[in-house]
C-alpha cells in the first residue's frame, strides 16, 4: 500500500525509467565490432533482457496509472463550488489557473496605445474591456486555483492505494 501522494511521483519515475530503457535498448540493438569478437563485451544487457525489463515496468505503470485514476474518480473534496471528485477538481484547478494567466495579461493591457511601428500613423489600439476587472479577477482566480490545489494535495495524503512499490521505493 502507498499513499496517492506517493503514487504520483512514482508514476513519473516509472515513466522516466521506461524511456531510459527504451533508449538503452535502441543503443544496444546494434554494435560495431571486429569480426570474431563477442558483442556481449560491448553491452550491459541484451535487447531481449531490456525488453523483458520494459514489459514489467510497463505493466506496473499501467496498473499504477489505473489505480491513480480510480482513486481520482472515487474520492471527493469539498470546495466553495461544492463537492468535486478529485479528477474534476484537478481539471478545474488547471482551467482556473490557465484562465488566471490570461486575465493577468488582460489586466496589464494599456487602455489606449499608439502605433509605435509607424510614427506618422494615426492608428491606436484600444482595449475593449475593463482592465481593472481582469486584473482583480486574475488574482481571485489564482487564489482559487491555489486553494483547490491545496485541497487536492491534502486529500492525496489520506488516500491509500494497493500497489506494491517496494521495488521502487527501497
Amino acid at each position: 500500500m502507498i499513499m496517492l501522494a506517493e503514487a504520483l511521483p512514482l508514476r513519473k519515475t516509472i515513466e522516466k525509467r521506461i524511456q531510459e530503457l527504451k533508449s538503452e535498448r535502441h543503443e544496444n540493438a546494434t554494435v560495431t565490432i571486429k569480426q570474431g569478437e563477442d558483442f556481449k563485451n560491448y553491452i550491459t544487457k541484451t535487447v531481449d533482457e531490456l525488453t523483458l525489463e520494459l514489459d514489467g515496468l510497463q505493466a506496473d505503470y499501467i496498473t499504477l496509472n489505473s489505480l491513480i485514476t480510480t482513486a481520482n474518480l472515487s474520492n471527493q473534496i469539498e470546495t466553495e463550488q461544492g463537492n468535486m471528485f478529485l479528477l474534476d477538481a484537478i481539471e478545474f484547478a488547471k482551467a482556473t489557473r490557465s484562465e488566471s494567466v490570461w486575465f493577468k495579461k488582460f489586466g496589464t493591457t494599456k487602455k489606449i496605445e499608439r502605433d509605435t511601428y509607424n510614427k506618422n500613423s494615426d492608428l491606436i489600439t484600444v482595449a475593449t474591456f475593463d482592465i481593472e476587472y481582469y486584473r482583480t479577477k486574475a488574482v481571485e482566480l489564482e487564489r482559487l486555483a491555489n486553494k483547490v490545489s491545496a485541497l487536492i494535495e491534502q486529500k492525496n495524503h489520506t488516500i491509500e492505494i494497493e500497489f506494491d512499490a517496494s521495488k521502487y521505493l527501497g
